[in-house]
């Protein structure tokens, strides 16, 4: 696994205390959360691209990547998947390390609704 993306989960599980267990998958992390969800965790050091989901049943509920198809956001490529649905801008940078403590953040809020 990427030393970035490694250290970003080293990250994660000190901020985020609702992760059960965690799974190497060879090309993303799996983050097993408490209630059935489930954060996966995507970065390619070469290019930079990365995805964090958090998924419920098979479906994303919330999520972050850099992939081009919203170029006219602020701050694209990044953006943030809302759980209605919609897509706006993210503060996300390309920094696992950085960013581990926005996506740590989204995620304890998702747990004290």
């Amino acid at each position: 696994m990427a030393d970035q993306l490694t250290e970003a989960l080293d990250i994660l599980v000190a901020l985020c205390p609702h992760i059960r267990s965690t799974h190497d998958l060879v090309t993303k992390i799996r983050v097993e959360l408490e209630r059935g969800y489930f954060l996966d965790l995507y970065y390619r050091e070469s290019t930079g691209q990365y995805s964090y989901t958090v998924i419920l049943s098979d479906e994303r509920t919330i999520g972050w990547d850099n992939a081009p198809h919203y170029p006219d956001l602020p701050n694209a490529p990044h953006h943030f998947h809302r759980e209605d649905g919609t897509v706006e801008a993210s503060t996300l940078t390309g920094s696992p390390a950085a960013d581990i403590h926005i996506v740590a953040e989204r995620v304890n809020v998702l747990f004290s609704e």
